[in-house]
């Protein structure tokens, strides 16, 4: 018979070779000369766990343990084994006695701290390493995996450190690169954060992870197109990984194709079915394709796999882009109100609101109701538990420090046709003027002097103490409701005077809001009772809108598709401004006008368009829903040709349009409008009575419909509206009154502040 020492030999060769059996055999042949042959019970050992074995593998691994305690290499390939099992108290005693056995033992270091971290027990995790870096200080898998560790708890700067150090150890180290970059992009150092991912892909280019990481990056500086390159990268590299698909598809819905997000989402969610964020992005996705209830499931469905308090939130209050009657309507309002309570009676614990909630109640404005008392509601469950009243520094009255704040000022966007004038002919005399955006590539294009500051739109603290350090006298948000972060800088005290005005038409409920500043011709007697600020009626619009102008290119009725005997009432309107209450007059035009078009704009979402035209299928007979056509999106002066060519344009039932009457009535085009109650109702009654033409603003469906028939169909009378609005809408377009009148009452608002 083979030495012992041959024997082992011979059963290491079986081992390599997968020929368990035969190594099997060698062993029981070594033991049965020497029963106290510790090396032949390890081998049978890791030979039984290979094969599946585990319980004849914790049995000759122990035995194993026994003859040679202080052997590191058995005690962790124990460990190995009572890991499988499950059996995580036992696993951590091995790696412990593997480490103690040979500090020098890499492996049984990071299995030890590896399996504290999957147990989520990170400050034990960070006691081991701390141990295995003291021991193995040229080890740079330890600083690596430090930087994961401090990740995982939310210390993204501390994580950055442990990996710069791992990098300054090897600096061809791709995955710490690679790790590096995600870290600084959580921490809004997002040209760092690109720098480093493509310094890992230089290193491995096929770095799944890295190419993730970097489509991450491009995603949130708005690169969509290079962020869709990196995520498919990594696809192609590997077909299955789950997070490239649930990243693909958020940068698709960015896109506004919502059909390839929700499939890349299923996509993610069939490679890894417990992936709440998937089914929370799914949740997301299926809502603003008009699939409410399925949204709703996706929701629960995340929230049964990993419960958040901002999918808590999300479930309360969901409702729909678009509603198919006045009683849906009605019944969602009602689950959102119950939703409301249950919040109420269970306080909601967030960190970071802006990453955890998102947009809050921006659908609820369209509703056609009064908001006051459910943004009031709503606003007390993200009221910070500490905050300040009055502002630590004082007033200053030489020359009031002014922010003005927004996401919108340099996007094509209504709120920066409406606003950007105001910033630009704002007094640089009486005013130190702050421009404050958000996630801006660029500065915005005013051009009279003002500091620029560019907030991190996902981190509200370091945005909040941007604001703060600019120590300013009044803070003027132009919007509150239309995306997270100004929602949520608006619960604190960042400014004396600090007040909203029209670019999102609700209250806000928000207590820290003194003043809402809106327009006499917008708002009624009654109207502060709608208002949780203080309601200011400017005695002009407050804006400053610059007169569109029609482009060279000359567009006929023919590019459009339609003939020269049609009829064109034109609602260029997004379908969630179409209320239910609005479908009757709609459908009282057409069946008065046969030779009506009923002309609108093809949705942000192609789902939109097959849900409003389902509603109006209920309701309209197959000849109504045949004069009405949805155009595909534009560029700009196609737009305005088109509204030179209609006929009429009709103003939505509750919800207006503000830019488009602003172009509409700049070229001529009557707009009929019904006014509402409420201020987001009234923008175009509120132009028609600052020109003093008020021909097209009914009192009634009913007249609604007669105004806009008889528009449509007279041409004389049509010539003549046309011609009045032409000669008075002056008065609308760069009002430098407006402007003036901003002032003035801002002044005198921080002067009522410094007599408290």
């Amino acid at each position: 018979m083979q030495g012992i020492s041959e024997a082992i030999e011979t059963a290491l060769l079986h081992y390599r070779s997968g020929q368990f059996q035969e190594l099997e055999a060698v062993c029981r042949r070594i033991l049965a000369q020497n029963p106290n042959h510790a090396e032949s019970f390890h081998l049978l050992g890791v030979s039984a766990f290979q094969s599946g074995q585990l319980a004849s593998a914790v049995e000759y691994l122990e035995k194993a343990c026994g003859l040679e305690k202080n052997n590191a290499n058995y005690w962790n390939n124990l460990g190995v084994v009572y890991q499988e099992q499950r059996n995580y108290p036992q696993a951590l005693i091995c790696f412990e006695k593997a480490s103690q056995a040979d500090p020098h033992f890499t492996n049984a270091w990071h299995n030890w701290g590896m399996l504290f971290q999957r147990l989520g027990r990170l400050e034990e995790a960070i006691d081991v390493f701390q141990q295995a870096i003291a021991s193995n200080p040229n080890e740079v898998v330890f600083y690596n995996t430090m930087g994961v560790i401090y990740q995982l708890k939310g210390q993204p700067t501390e994580s950055i450190s442990w990996y710069q150090q791992a990098i300054q150890r090897n600096p061809n180290y791709a995955e710490a690169h690679s790790n590096l970059g995600f870290a600084l992009q959580i921490v809004g150092r997002l040209d760092e954060a690109q720098v480093a991912c493509q310094q890992a892909l230089s290193l491995n280019p096929n770095s799944i992870e890295a190419h993730n990481n970097l489509g991450n990056i491009y995603k949130l500086k708005g690169m969509s197109e290079d962020a869709c390159q990196s995520y498919e990268k990594a696809l192609a590299l590997n077909p299955n990984y789950a997070e490239a698909h649930n990243n693909l598809g958020s940068v698709f819905e960015t896109l506004r194709n919502l059909e390839k997000a929700i499939s890349h989402y299923h996509e993610a969610l069939r490679l890894k079915p417990d992936f709440a964020d998937a089914y929370q992005n799914l949740g997301g996705a299926l809502l603003d394709s008009g699939e409410s209830e399925a949204g709703l499931k996706a929701y629960e469905k995340a929230m049964a796999i990993q419960p958040s308090e901002g999918l808590r939130f999300k479930i309360a209050t969901a409702l729909p882009r678009i509603y198919q009657s006045i009683e849906d309507l009605d019944a969602w309002r009602e689950r959102f109100i119950a939703g409301l309570r249950s919040l109420q009676e269970n306080p909601l614990h967030l960190v970071n609101p802006v990453t955890e909630i998102g947009t809050v109640n921006f659908y609820l404005t369209y509703q056609g109701y009064p908001n006051k008392t459910l943004q009031q509601d709503v606003a007390r469950l993200f009221m910070p538990p500490k905050r300040e009243q009055t502002c630590p520094y004082p007033i200053n009255t030489q020359k009031p420090k002014i922010g003005f704040v927004s996401r919108y000022f340099l996007k094509p966007h209504t709120l920066g046709k409406v606003f950007l004038g105001v910033l630009e002919h704002f007094s640089r005399e009486q005013f130190d003027v702050v421009i404050l955006t958000i996630d801006a590539q660029e500065p915005p294009p005013v051009g009279a002097p003002h500091t620029h500051i560019n907030l991190p739109g996902l981190q509200l603290e370091k945005a909040r103490q941007l604001i703060v350090d600019q120590q300013l006298d009044i803070l003027f948000y132009t919007d509150i409701g239309m995306e997270p972060l100004t929602y949520f800088l608006a619960q604190e005290r960042l400014a004396h005077v600090q007040c909203v005005t029209w670019g999102h038409p609700d209250t806000t409920g928000i207590d820290t809001i003194d003043y809402y500043l809106s327009s006499k011709l917008f708002e009624t007697e009654n109207s502060q009772a709608d208002y949780s600020e203080k309601l200011i009626c400017l005695e002009t619009i407050p804006t400053y809108y610059s007169r569109p102008k029609l482009g060279e290119k000359i567009y006929t009725r023919q590019d459009f598709g339609f003939e020269e005997a049609d009829h064109l009432y034109l609602c260029p309107q997004t379908f969630f401004k179409f209320h239910p209450a609005f479908d009757e007059l709609l459908g009282g035009i057409l069946q008065r006008d046969p030779k009506g078009k009923l002309v609108l704009a093809n949705a942000l979402h192609e789902a939109w368009n097959e849900k409003i035209l389902h509603r109006f299928r209920s309701r309209f007979s197959p000849e109504v829903m045949a004069q009405i056509v949805i155009l595909d999106r534009m560029e700009y002066n196609a737009f305005l040709y088109l509204l030179t060519l209609g006929d009429v344009m009709l103003d939505t039932l509750h919800f207006g349009g503000g830019s488009t009457t602003y172009e509409a009535l700049s070229l001529g085009t009557p707009v009929v409008t019904w006014p509402s109650e409420l201020m987001r109702g009234r923008m175009a009654y509120g132009c028609y009575q600052k020109m003093n033409v008020l021909d097209c603003v009914a009192s009634s469906a009913q007249e609604y419909i007669e105004i806009s028939v008889k528009l449509g169909t007279d041409s004389t009378y049509r010539t003549e509206i046309k011609e009045k609005i032409l000669s008075a809408n002056a008065v609308l377009y760069e009002d430098i009154a407006a402007v003036r009148e901003i002032e003035t009452f801002l002044l005198r608002a921080l002067k009522s502040v410094g007599k408290k």
